[in-house]
């Protein structure tokens, strides 16, 4: 440990357990010892066992690194995510911090930066390995739960977008028939389903739908069909493009923009229709301040005719057993 001191205002706070042993970082790692922030690791060197035991050994629960390395560090949890999830020796609950911080500023890059050419690229690629390497994780009931309280603490689109692809994975693995693939197309939907909002005046969606004038109301419901066109650019699988086109659709054919129904709808989208409403419930938005999940799920045993029975049934499942119903 070198005895270097750092000003505190231009660090940012990071957990112990993203330090993974035989990996290296582009950022140097720091500690707190009493009022003093002290270098612990170089930026390029290697973190090794030893790093991670001192740090356990000194009960240190909290690490820094410089705000200017940020971005590093970022690149560095997105591309070592899958292995710090799959860890059983880091409690759940911290894998579901990294997990959200490196979903956040992924998913944020795509609504904030409005789908720039790059994203097709090297950033669609990271939204899509996130997708897949989280199916597992949020399998495990409490991973769920800690996933969701971490989601539900912001109120951005994109972490709404989180939030919606969460619940539609945990619900959609409790269909056995559902492969990889199925799964990757259902996740990137979630992410991507209102990505059409971006081309729209974002004053429609702060105000609530009876106040929109009929004008408004028209192109707050364009919204699945611009998606499409927003995201034409990418590599998205069929069902990506479902999603994001039909999420707005109804079992009783009264939705939008195609008004479907029943059978017509892919099984993936009704999962991804119902916890966006879900989602929506539970959360503050425009039309009101947010339900609790009891007052969510009456509301929609109410609007049953606009789902798909069998689909509330499975939600109601999957957030009992992770003690969030």
């Amino acid at each position: 440990m070198k005895d270097q001191q750092y000003d505190e205002v231009s660090v940012v706070e990071i957990s112990p357990h993203a330090i993974l042993p035989q990996t290296t970082g582009g950022f140097s790692v720091m500690l707190r010892h009493q009022d003093r922030l002290l270098l612990y690791c170089r930026r390029g060197e290697q973190f090794t066992p030893a790093h991670r035991d001192r740090l356990a050994a000194m009960g240190i629960h909290r690490l820094y690194i410089h705000a200017h390395e940020k971005k590093f560090y970022e690149e560095y949890l997105h591309r070592n995510l899958p292995k710090m999830l799959d860890d059983d020796g880091i409690p759940v609950d911290d894998r579901a911090l990294l997990w959200g911080q490196s979903a956040a500023g992924l998913v944020k890059d795509i609504y904030q930066e409005r789908l720039s050419r790059s994203l097709a690229g090297k950033r669609f690629a990271r939204v899509e390995h996130m997708v897949q390497s989280s199916t597992d994780f949020i399998r495990n009931p409490d991973a769920l739960k800690n996933i969701a309280s971490y989601v539900s603490r912001g109120y951005s689109e994109y972490h709404h977008s989180l939030g919606v692809m969460v619940l539609a994975l945990s619900l959609a693995q409790t269909y056995e028939h559902f492969d990889d693939e199925t799964l990757t197309g259902l996740g990137l939907g979630a992410i991507f389903h209102d990505i059409g909002k971006i081309r729209l005046p974002q004053f429609i969606f702060a105000k609530k739908p009876s106040e929109r004038t009929p004008q408004e109301m028209a192109m707050a419901c364009s919204h699945p069909t611009l998606g499409v066109v927003v995201a034409g650019s990418l590599p998205l699988h069929q069902l990506t493009i479902q999603c994001i086109l039909f999420h707005h659709e109804m079992e009783n054919g009264q939705g939008y923009p195609s008004g479907i129904c029943g059978a017509d709808i892919p099984l993936p989208v009704k999962i991804l229709s119902l916890c966006n409403v879900y989602e929506n419930l539970t959360r503050a938005t425009a039309e009101g301040p947010a339900k609790t999940p009891f007052e969510a799920l009456s509301w929609l045993k109410e609007r049953r005719d606009r789902f798909d029975v069998d689909v509330i049934r499975r939600l109601i499942m999957v957030l009992s057993k992770a003690d969030l119903a």
